[in-house]
């Protein structure tokens, strides 16, 4: 009785050792993306994705001049995205394509006044002409026709 004792707690010690469902595991990329050795990678869907560059401009931290940090988030259940512009509310949706095909279409926001405007129109015009992204890490990086993004998971 003893040994299937300590058999059953074995198993259960090995059983919590195994990776969640939806989670990546060390030096796997959770989609599409490549990432160094041991380092863990965000997942493409369910992640706070915020804005650290613009055709590699660096984005400016929220603030009175800058308004709002830029961020979206993609829905893993129904293929949908919001967010924020830095001034305004984004929605739309996003199709993937293979390994690392990504589409976002249409875009839709709010109509509100802020200091940022000409940063979330560049934003959503490069987000409307994405056509491929690559995770490394908790950085997302998406490129197409218009100018490359660069995102970090967000805190």
């Amino acid at each position: 009785m003893k040994t299937y004792f300590i058999f059953a707690i074995a198993l259960c010690a090995f059983a919590s050792c195994a990776t969640a469902p939806g989670v990546a595991a060390p030096g796997e990329p959770a989609s599409g993306g490549v990432i160094a050795p041991g380092e863990l990678s965000a997942s493409l869907t369910d992640t706070r994705w915020v804005l650290r560059e613009i055709g590699g401009k660096a984005v400016p931290a929220p603030g009175e001049q800058s308004g709002r940090e830029p961020f979206f988030v993609l829905s893993g259940t129904d293929k949908s995205f919001s967010g924020n512009g830095g001034v305004n509310i984004i929605r739309g949706n996003y199709e993937l394509k293979g390994n690392s095909g990504l589409a976002i279409s249409p875009l839709m926001r709010t109509m509100m006044a802020g200091p940022s405007l000409e940063r979330e129109d560049e934003l959503l015009h490069a987000l409307q002409g994405v056509t491929s992204y690559s995770i490394r890490g908790n950085e997302l990086l998406l490129s197409g026709t218009g100018s490359a993004l660069r995102f970090v998971a967000g805190e």
